[in-house]
C-alpha cells in the first residue's frame, strides 16, 4: 500500500460521510462524490486524523444550506455530531503547476476581445480593440508572430469589437461592433460586408455591449443574440443570418439587418450572454443579477440577484457552477450542483474584476483578471487563495487586463491589457494528481 500524503503536499480535502436518516443531513447527501483510487480507508483515516492534530485545513469548500464553511476537521465533526470513524472517502488533491508564460506581445491599442482559432495546422489569435482594429497573430512552438492588423469594418470607425467568431468550413470571419454593426469577412484578406443594426434615420440607437454566437453545428448559426447597454437582448433570427453566412460572395452594398427584441428583463448594460444548451441563455449585467432565459418562450424562467454590478460572465465545461466577475473586484461562484444552488462570494483584486474564463479541459480551473493588473488562476474546489498570481507588466501607469480567452485545444490562457499588451499562458503538465 502506498504512502498517505503528508501535510506539505495537501491542498484541500472534502469530505462524504455515511447517510443519516435526519433531515439535517440531507444536504450533505447530494453533494459530488470524489473517489480517490490510490489508498486504502485505513490510510485514508490517518491522513485525516494528522491532518485535524497538526494544521487547519480548508476541509469544505462547499456551502451547506447556503452557508459557507471553512473550518479544520475536528471542528466540522463536533458541530454536526459526527466522528472521523463514519468518513467514507476523501479526495486529497495536490496543487495545481502553474502555467508558463510562453509569449508576449505589444501593440498601442485597448484590446477588448480575443478568439483563437485553428487553420490546418496553424494556430491564429485574432484581438479585437477599442478603436474597431482586428490584430492577427501567429502562434507556433510557443512564440507569437504579427500576420496583420487592419480595420474591422469601413463602414464604421472607431467602435470598439465586442465579439470575434470563426467559421471554418467557410473560412469566414465574424466580427461584432458596439456602434451595432456585424462584418462579414475573410481571414487572409480585407474584403469583408458588413450589415448594420442601427436604421441610418432612426431615432434608436443600439449599443452592443456582449455578443453570443449561438451556434447548432461548428459552421450552422441558429441565431446571434446581443446583449446592449439598456438591458434588452436582441435576436439576429437564422434566416437572416443565412444572406451572409451561406453566401459565396461577400455583398458590396451596406443593408440593415432584422433583429426581435425578444428578452426583456435586464435594466442596465447586459454585460455578458452563454448558452446553457440550444434553448436556454444565462446573462449578466449591471443591474447585479444573473438570469436564465428560455429561447423557445422569450421569456425568463429564473433570477438570481448577486448584489452587486457584473462585468463578466463564464461557466465550467460541465456547467456545474458558473463564475461572475463583479464591479467590486470580487467574484461570485454559482454552485448549481445542490439542490438549492449556492453562491459564493471572494474578492479577487483590489479593483473591479473585468473578466472571467473557464477551462474546459479542465472542469474545476477559472481564471480572473482586474484593474489592479493582476491575473489570478483559481481552483473551484479550494477558493482559499489562488494557485497562481501574476501581475501584468505596466506600459503605463494605469495599465490593467481587459479580457480572457481560454483555448481548449492548445489549453492556451490568453489575457488583453487597455494598454494594447497580449500574453499568452500555456498549461503543459498541469494535470491534477489524485493523491
Amino acid at each position: 500500500m502506498e504512502v498517505a500524503p503528508t501535510t506539505e503536499e495537501l491542498r484541500s480535502i472534502r469530505l462524504v460521510f455515511e447517510p443519516k436518516h435526519s433531515a439535517t443531513f440531507e444536504s450533505l447527501n447530494n453533494l459530488e462524490l470524489f473517489v480517490p483510487d490510490t489508498f486504502g480507508r485505513k490510510s485514508l483515516r490517518k491522513a485525516i486524523g494528522q491532518l485535524a492534530k497538526e494544521c487547519p485545513v480548508d476541509c469544505l469548500d462547499f456551502a451547506i444550506e447556503g452557508i459557507l464553511l471553512r473550518t479544520t476537521l475536528g471542528k466540522f465533526c463536533d458541530k454536526y455530531g459526527k466522528s472521523r470513524e463514519n468518513v467514507l472517502e476523501v479526495m486529497c488533491f495536490q496543487p495545481e503547476a502553474e502555467p508558463k508564460e510562453v509569449s508576449s506581445r505589444t501593440q498601442s491599442r485597448w484590446l477588448s476581445c480575443l478568439y483563437c482559432l485553428h487553420v490546418s495546422d496553424s494556430t491564429k489569435i485574432v484581438a479585437g480593440d477599442a478603436d474597431g482594429f482586428l490584430t492577427c497573430w501567429n502562434w507556433s512552438d510557443s512564440q507569437i508572430s504579427t500576420a496583420w492588423e487592419r480595420p474591422a469594418c469601413k463602414d464604421s470607425k472607431q467602435s470598439t469589437v465586442v465579439g470575434v467568431d470563426w467559421l471554418p468550413s467557410q473560412r469566414k470571419l465574424i466580427v461584432c461592433l458596439q456602434a451595432g454593426y456585424l462584418v462579414f469577412g475573410n481571414l487572409e484578406d480585407s474584403e469583408n460586408s458588413s450589415v448594420r443594426l442601427n436604421e441610418p434615420n432612426g431615432t434608436k440607437k443600439n449599443s452592443i455591449e456582449s455578443v453570443l454566437f449561438l451556434r447548432t453545428s461548428d459552421d450552422t448559426y441558429d441565431s446571434v443574440l446581443l446583449g446592449t447597454f439598456e438591458g434588452s437582448i436582441l435576436k439576429i433570427p437564422k434566416d437572416e443570418l443565412e444572406l451572409y453566412t451561406y453566401d459565396g460572395r461577400p455583398k458590396k452594398e451596406l443593408r440593415n439587418l432584422n433583429t426581435e427584441e425578444t428578452l426583456l428583463g435586464h435594466s442596465q448594460r447586459v454585460s455578458s450572454v452563454i448558452s446553457l444548451d440550444i434553448c436556454f441563455l444565462l446573462s449578466s449585467s449591471w443591474d447585479g443579477t444573473l438570469k436564465i432565459w428560455d429561447l423557445n418562450k422569450c421569456c425568463m424562467i429564473s433570477s438570481v440577484n448577486v448584489g452587486r454590478p457584473i462585468n463578466s460572465l463564464t461557466t465550467s465545461s460541465n456547467q456545474d457552477y458558473f463564475v461572475a466577475g463583479n464591479m467590486d473586484g470580487s467574484f461570485t461562484l454559482l454552485d448549481s450542483r445542490q439542490e438549492k444552488p449556492a453562491l459564493r462570494k471572494k474578492f479577487a483584486h483590489s479593483s473591479a474584476t473585468t473578466s472571467v474564463a473557464c477551462s474546459s479541459l479542465k472542469n474545476h480551473l477559472f481564471c480572473t483578471v482586474g484593474r489592479d493588473n493582476k491575473m489570478k488562476l483559481w481552483d473551484s474546489r479550494a477558493l482559499s487563495t489562488p494557485f497562481y498570481e501574476r501581475v501584468g507588466e505596466r506600459k503605463q501607469e494605469h495599465s490593467y487586463f481587459t479580457c480572457l480567452s481560454w483555448d481548449n485545444e492548445r489549453d492556451l490562457l490568453l489575457a488583453g491589457k487597455n494598454d494594447g499588451g497580449l500574453s499568452c499562458l500555456l498549461f503543459e503538465d498541469g494535470r491534477m494528481v489524485l493523491s
